[in-house]
This record gives C-alpha cells, sequence and structure tokens, in this order.
C-alpha cells in the first residue's frame, strides 16, 4: 500500500471521528483510534515526530475518552458541555507557550525534523485540546481552530496534500462543533 492510500484510510477515519465529536457520539472514539493508528505511521514516515508521537496519545485519549463519555449502569455521568473559567484557561495556554519552545528544542536536538518548533507548537497544543475535548470543555474548539489552521500550512509544506486538505476541514469542522457546543449550552442554561 502506497503512502497516499494510507492517508487517505487516515483522511476518512479522521472526518468520521470529528464529525461525530461535534455530535457528542461515543462512536467518535473509534474513529479517533483508527485515525491514530494510521497517522502514527504516516507523521513518523514523514519526520514529523511530534506529531507522531501525539499519535500515541491519541491511541490512549480515545479509549479515555470513551471510558468519559459512557454512562455505567447506577451511575450519574456529567455529559454536559462546559466553560472553563478563564483563569484556568489562561493557565493552560501560558501552559502551552512555555512547554512549547521546550519541546521544539528536544525535537530540534534529538530528530532529523526540518521543522521541530512547529511540529512541537501544534503538538503542544492537540495534547491540551484533546483533554479540553475529553472533559468537553467549549474552549477545545478555539484552540483547534488555530492548531488546524497552521498544521495545514505544516501539512502542505511536508506535500501531505490530503492532510492538510483534512485540516482545513478541520478548521471548518471545529467552527461548527464550538457554534453546535455552545448552541446546546445555551440552550441547556435555560
Amino acid at each position: 500500500m502506497e503512502i497516499w492510500q494510507i492517508e487517505s484510510l487516515g483522511v476518512i477515519f479522521s472526518l468520521l471521528f470529528v464529525f461525530f465529536n461535534a455530535r457528542e457520539h461515543i462512536i467518535c472514539w473509534l474513529f479517533g483510534f483508527l485515525s491514530s493508528a494510521v497517522y502514527i505511521y504516516i507523521f513518523f514516515v514523514s519526520k514529523l515526530y511530534g506529531d507522531s508521537l501525539l499519535q500515541i496519545y491519541y491511541l490512549a485519549i480515545a479509549v479515555y475518552g470513551w471510558y468519559s463519555w459512557a454512562k455505567k449502569p447506577g451511575e450519574i455521568v456529567d455529559q454536559g458541555v462546559k466553560y472553563l473559567p478563564f483563569s484556568v484557561l489562561r493557565n493552560w495556554l501560558i501552559i502551552g507557550a512555555l512547554l512549547t519552545p521546550v519541546f521544539g528544542y528536544y525535537l530540534d536536538s534529538l530528530t532529523d525534523s526540518d521543522v521541530p518548533y512547529l511540529d512541537g507548537a501544534t503538538t503542544v497544543f492537540s495534547f491540551i485540546a484533546t483533554w479540553m475535548m475529553t472533559r468537553k470543555i467549549i474552549q477545545n474548539w478555539l484552540i483547534w481552530i488555530v492548531v488546524d489552521l497552521v498544521s495545514t500550512g505544516l501539512y502542505v509544506y511536508k506535500e501531505l496534500y490530503q492532510t492538510s486538505l483534512l485540516f482545513l476541514l478541520y478548521t471548518v469542522m471545529a467552527i461548527y462543533g464550538l457554534m453546535t457546543w455552545r448552541r446546546k449550552l445555551a440552550w441547556a442554561e435555560k
């Protein structure tokens, strides 16, 4: 199987993940797991080691996301969309800004990546946004919009054209997810 064929499979699984995630459907985590498994290879071959490492994290987070969203018999589970208080969000953004050059330095020093700091930035903030997504924190979509736009350019540079189109579409889907979750939250508060 050629890389573009493997990339096509990753794109399909990824689109299904975001589609179902925006609708808060638990099946999203299965597609997230499958897309991550495919993209570990794609990113490693493309020398995007931070993104490859991120996909390993996504495998684990897909399991956690499924568990976190699943209702257990006899147990009340908070399934609602929520806002993270600004002070907590600010702290997460500061942590991300501080970790980005550190991770970029390690990618620069320990790998043959030609984009270590950009790979580091998208990886660090993807970790943060993914954690927020598993907790149904609405601001995850805002971080994804920025990460997806930056990643689009990164993947064009790496000649991963299907993936760059995927991330451009991710940007649109993140905007849709943000609007959908805001409507749900507004409706729930009435």
